[in-house]
Formats: C-alpha cells, structure tokens, sequence
C-alpha cells in the first residue's frame, strides 16, 4: 500500500523500490526538506516548498482529489503554486502550512480537520478557524485524531479530539491557553497524541 512499516520475507524488495524511487526524485531535482508519517500514508516537503503524498488514498488523506493509492510521491496539485513551509500526517488526514494559511484534507472524523464538519475532504481545504491579523501560523503537526497550529504568539491551536491528552474538543478550532497546559493533560500511556 505504500508503505514500509510491516515487514515481511518482501521486506527488502520493497526497502530497495522505496530507495529506487527515492533516487530518481533526486535525479530529477527534488529536495526534500521534511518527511512525516502517518498511519498508512507520507507527506514530503520538498526544499522548493511543494507537497508530495503517497501511501494510502483512504478518505482522501493524500489530497488528490480520490482515494486512490500512491506507491511513489505525487505532488499535490492544489498547493502547487504555494510557498509551504510545514506538513504533517496523522492518522487518517494531512495538514500543510502553504502561503500563511494552514491546509487540512483527509478523514474529517472527530473533527480532527478543523471545517466545522465531520466530512472527508479529497483536496487540500484552508483552514478559514484561525485566522487573525496579527498572529501567524508556524508550523503543523497531527497526531491520530487532532490537529495543531504553532502561531508567533507562542500560542498553540488544536483541532479534533480531547482524549488522551489533547488540548481541544469537537470541530471548531480553539486557541490553547498554553502549551504546559497541554502537556500536563498527557498521561504517561498516552501513545496517542504524537503521531509516529
């Protein structure tokens, strides 16, 4: 499925097509600047700030418009043309911080992508929650159910799920009160709040 988490007796074959497909991109140019991943699929940020996705195409998460499957990097087409800076994967969807506006697509469950809705997005969708005229967002991150923003204020936006250590509930975004505040939610068996 594109993927290289479970290996098997195939383990090398596909530890040699990743690293094939890995070298051609190089060959032809792309620097990858971050890598995340996620349950079942990648989200890479080339140096000249483009999305590349693959893995599973589930509910959406790889932003292309469907739910097919990508063995290779494709770039996501509707980012094309922005500055990104910042990506992560969780567990079902995909966020990327592309022009100062942060982009959510994937499973909608839980809220977990921030559009006041439940629903899967198939295509990258900007985040219209958090936006201020003075505060600027960072960075992204995801973890299996929720969503955060960095802003310049030293704030943090979380988006989706509370269990487990999560700072936010539901499908609206809401700024933290704190980081440590957070922090100090996180139980120590909380393997869920970081994705992996």
């Amino acid at each position: 499925r594109g993927r290289h988490g479970n290996c098997s007796t195939s383990c090398d074959q596909h530890a040699t097509r990743h690293a094939e497909s890995v070298t051609s991109g190089r060959r032809q140019g792309l620097r990858v600047s971050a890598a995340q991943a996620g349950g079942s699929h990648t989200v890479v940020l080339s140096a000249q700030g483009q999305v590349y996705t693959f893995g599973s195409g589930l509910s959406g998460r790889l932003g292309h418009g469907d739910d097919a499957d990508q063995h290779f990097p494709v770039l996501v087409a509707a980012l094309e043309f922005e500055a990104c800076v910042s990506v992560a994967a969780g567990h079902a969807h995909t966020a990327a911080l592309c022009g100062g506006s942060v982009y959510t697509w994937g499973s909608g469950r839980m809220g977990r992508l921030g559009h006041g809705t439940e629903s899967d997005e198939v295509l990258p969708r900007r985040l219209e929650l958090i936006s201020h005229p003075t505060i600027q967002p960072l960075a992204v991150a995801a973890g299996e159910a929720h969503t955060c923003v960095f802003r310049s204020d030293g704030s943090v936006v979380t988006i989706g799920r509370l269990t487990h250590g999560r700072h936010a509930e539901g499908c609206t975004a809401q700024p933290a009160e704190a980081l440590t505040d957070a922090m100090a939610l996180q139980s120590p068996d909380d393997w869920f709040h970081f994705s992996s």
